[in-house]
């Protein structure tokens, strides 16, 4: 069994996530939020800016590659949540931050400040800031501390709370109003000085305090990654598509249902130990997470065999609109190597499998064995992608009515 995940940003399935489950959309008050490494405590006003992932300094290595920043206004703390991002294969408990990595939140909201940056780290901020705080994980355990523009490193003092739990890529902390912050908080609802009380509750309310946000992690004295953000939410929407894949199989299996029993609280409880593909599919529908769904066509009839409620299941999904089918070649050959007719054949079938037992007509289709020979001589050597090729396998999937196929991070067809 094989599950992947991708991040696609072409026209299957794309939806606004906002990076975050969909229980953290509800519309709290944004006053309410006391970070406890659980991310559904986060409301979609909370996202500030997203980022794009492998953007970083470190490219693929992805060290320090930030993904979103998240604020949160109150009346006695302010609140910061950063997401990274950590390969899927990651154990959960590898810490989120590399030895000597660092995440800087800095904050402009008064007359005044530096650009430059804390630490001695190379560079200048995009604006002058205020004050800002550090977030590290020094073996493995979270750590924050403040700092101002004036008077340098604080440490500890004025953090409330910090968090870099196992199970999402996020790291928050949560830190005392600073003074000249409650300043900004009076003169942008029109207060005089010493009505912070009285001004607090409703800046909260409408996170309306002018305040920028320069996000970035730093290795070695050098800027990795960096986001710039403001204090409203985000405008845009963000599109995100998840590919799920079972692999080949044609006898009985246990890819449906797992292995370890139905020991779930709810379809999309983290602390479920079960491993089958009904745990996938019940998180992605708990969640509200549409999704794209390869089955491979021998596991298609495995399942019509020995386990016909999971294909009733995928077609409930597709008749709500939830799932997404992708097509492929039948038993996921390499098909590069093997005759036109052949695989044309493969993925016709395949279609009309997908028809017959999901009515749904695929327009996307899973690559087998992530084959796709059409790189160039790229090195020069006289030798490009085609040795030992006897079929061109892109016009097997757009004579079968497929625009599109997955491979990799990469979109042909």
């Amino acid at each position: 069994m094989k599950y992947t995940l991708f991040r696609m940003t072409f026209f299957v399935c794309a939806t606004a996530l906002l990076a975050v489950p969909y229980g953290a959309l509800a519309d709290i008050g944004p006053h309410t939020v006391e970070i406890n490494g659980d991310p559904h405590v986060w409301a979609r006003q909370h996202a500030k800016a997203l980022d794009p992932v492998y953007d970083g300094a470190s490219g693929r290595d992805c060290l320090g590659d930030l993904m979103g920043f998240y604020f949160d206004q109150g009346v006695d703390r302010l609140s910061f949540r950063v997401s990274l991002y950590r390969a899927p294969s990651t154990p959960g408990t590898t810490p989120l931050l590399d030895e000597g990595v660092r995440v800087f939140i800095l904050m402009d909201y008064t007359e005044g400040g530096t650009y430059e940056l804390p630490y001695g780290v190379s560079g200048t901020a995009p604006f002058m800031w205020d004050s800002g705080i550090e977030l590290t994980q020094p073996v493995g355990g979270a750590r924050a501390r403040t700092v101002d523009a004036q008077f340098g490193v604080l440490g500890t003092e004025g953090v409330r709370r910090v968090n870099a739990p196992d199970r999402w890529p996020n790291i928050e902390a949560s830190i005392d109003v600073p003074g000249k912050f409650k300043e900004a908080v009076m003169i942008s609802r029109g207060g005089e000085a010493g009505d912070y009380e009285a001004a607090a509750e409703a800046a909260a309310r409408e996170e309306s305090t002018p305040v920028r946000f320069y996000v970035f992690t730093a290795y070695d004295g050098e800027v990795v990654d960096d986001i710039v953000a403001g204090n409203t939410p985000l405008s845009n929407t963000h599109n995100v598509a998840f590919a799920q894949h079972l692999n080949q199989g044609l006898t009985y299996t246990t890819v449906f249902r797992g292995e370890r029993g139905e020991n779930a609280a709810y379809p999309g409880d983290p602390n479920n130990p079960d491993d089958g593909a009904d745990e996938i599919l019940g998180a992605h529908d708990w969640y509200n997470l549409p999704l794209n769904w390869h089955q491979g066509g021998l596991l298609i009839s495995a399942a019509e065999w020995h386990d016909p409620g999971f294909n009733d299941s995928l077609s409930l999904g597709v008749a709500a609109g939830r799932y997404e089918i992708l097509s492929s070649a039948l038993g996921q050959h390499m098909m590069p190597f093997v005759s036109d007719d052949i695989n044309g054949k493969a993925v016709s079938v395949e279609n009309d499998m997908i028809n017959t037992l999901y009515s749904y007509t695929p327009r996307v289709a899973w690559v087998p064995e992530r084959v796709w020979c059409e790189n160039p001589d790229l090195d020069g050597n006289g030798k490009d992608a085609w040795a030992h090729v006897i079929d061109y396998i892109g016009d097997d999937f757009t004579d079968n009515g497929i625009w599109a196929v997955i491979l990799d991070d990469y979109v042909h067809c």
